[in-house]
């Protein structure tokens, strides 16, 4: 068995340097610096490289004997059928198309997204930025031809959407490149890298965005008036494989809406009590009732802050009462390539147990993860070298108490934010 294993695990390593290759845009934000030269092929050849992969690795799983003991390798193996099954069903359906005129997933995003993920602090890193940056015009010539295939096969998206996406370039479009978020990669104290970017920007990517702009102006005129997928050719299965897209479910339609139907009716219930709490037995009321009072309004900056905190810390108090004394938290460690782990503890971190591992990301940057509070003021913080330990706090970071783990990690993980502020720890409590 341990042989399935292996080819279990090499599966899923070549799966996932496909996966990042095809779409290098995920190896930035999971850490893997590799392919941060580029940007992903939405054309024809980068689809076709995306289905080939996800077929290949279809194939291969149904190959192995995922009936094994390890439960990190069959949960990587569920992710990857997950993921192949997702994104083949928006590649048949063409979900791209409606993908590339969209202010939330579209274009307009990208170079705001790579503002807050892509890493510009090193040389190395700055060339690799700048390099990206080169790839626009390629990225958005594949990207118009998308937007009038839309066009040309009947399947646009709402005109409310598209406009929203002109609104956004135009934003885009005038602001200053030196104002541009796509500088923030570059440290504020590196101001000739910045001006590199800059100019980049000003000699290739405006002039990309504005061939892209016109695309959108072009395409209003074909936008729908209305605002689902059922007015579009094959809208049914195209809502299908949205649906597949954001549950991983093969639900039906009907049965998303009867969930949805559920939950509201569940919501409905939760203002009736807490209107009866209030002293009323009308939801309405008490709301008409707190907003003529002031008590639904915010009068300043500060309230709002002192409103959040409040929330917050009723938050960490009621913790306990659905965690107890369970948590989770995440780091990496390494046996070759490195990977993420998943430890579990059910004595208030005083001893952790690893639970899973997934493939991804690379020393020394890691992505956030939600910690499950053991209490109030239970948080723990896992640091790298040779003798590796969760450290726990349980009084806001002022003590904390080590507890050794038997892999190998890498790079420190402040898991709570919370903590982080009352310590005033860099990496190290």
């Amino acid at each position: 068995m341990s042989g399935e294993v292996d080819r279990a695990r090499a599966l899923v390593d070549d799966y996932w340097d496909g996966l990042i290759e095809a779409d290098p845009l995920l190896g930035t934000l999971v850490g893997d610096e590799r392919f941060d030269d580029r940007l992903p092929d939405p054309g024809e050849a980068g689809r076709s490289k995306r289905e080939a992969l996800h077929r290949w690795a279809l194939s291969e799983l149904e190959a192995l004997d995922r009936d094994v003991a390890d439960v990190g390798v069959r949960t990587s193996l569920d992710m990857l059928e997950a993921i192949a099954l997702r994104d083949l069903a928006e590649i048949e359906h063409r979900l791209d198309r409606l993908r590339v005129v969209s202010h939330l997933w579209g274009p307009g995003q990208l170079f705001g997204e790579l503002g807050s993920l892509q890493r510009a602090d090193t040389p190395q890193r700055l060339d690799r930025y700048l390099a990206r940056l080169a790839a626009a015009p390629d990225f958005f010539r594949a990207v118009n031809e998308v937007v009038h295939e839309g066009v040309g096969a009947g399947v646009t998206a709402p005109r409310v959407v598209v406009e929203r996406s002109v609104a956004q370039v135009e934003r885009l479009m005038s602001t200053p490149p030196e104002s541009s978020p796509a500088v923030m990669p570059v440290p504020e104290s590196d101001a000739a890298g910045r001006d590199r970017v800059a100019d980049q920007l000003r000699r290739t990517v405006v002039p990309a965005l504005e061939t892209y702009l016109e695309a959108l102006r072009e395409y209003l005129p074909h936008a729908t008036e209305t605002i689902g997928l059922f007015a579009l050719p094959d809208g049914d299965a195209m809502y299908a494989a949205e649906i597949l897209s954001w549950t991983t479910l093969p639900l039906e339609a009907r049965r998303v809406h009867d969930l949805g139907l559920e939950d509201l009716e569940r919501i409905q219930e939760e203002r009736a009590l807490c209107a009866e709490r209030l002293g009323s037995a009308d939801p309405a009321a008490v709301t008409a009732s707190l907003n003529a009072d002031g008590s639904n309004t915010i009068g300043s900056k500060d309230d709002l802050v002192r409103l959040a905190e409040d929330q917050v810390t009723r938050g960490w108090e009621a913790a306990p009462r659905f965690f107890g004394q369970k948590g989770v938290l995440a780091g990496q460690f390494g046996s070759g390539k490195p990977v993420i782990g998943f430890y579990r503890t059910v004595d208030r971190g005083r001893s952790w147990r690893l639970l899973a591992t997934l493939p991804g990301s690379v020393p020394g940057v890691f992505p956030q993860f939600v910690l499950s509070a053991a209490s109030a003021s239970t948080s723990w913080l896992l640091t790298a070298g040779a003798k590796p330990a969760v450290h726990v706090t349980r009084d806001g970071g002022r003590h904390w108490s080590s507890h050794p783990l038997a892999q190998k990690l890498y790079a420190p993980v402040a898991l709570s934010a919370r903590v982080a502020a009352a310590s005033d720890f860099h990496g190290i409590p």
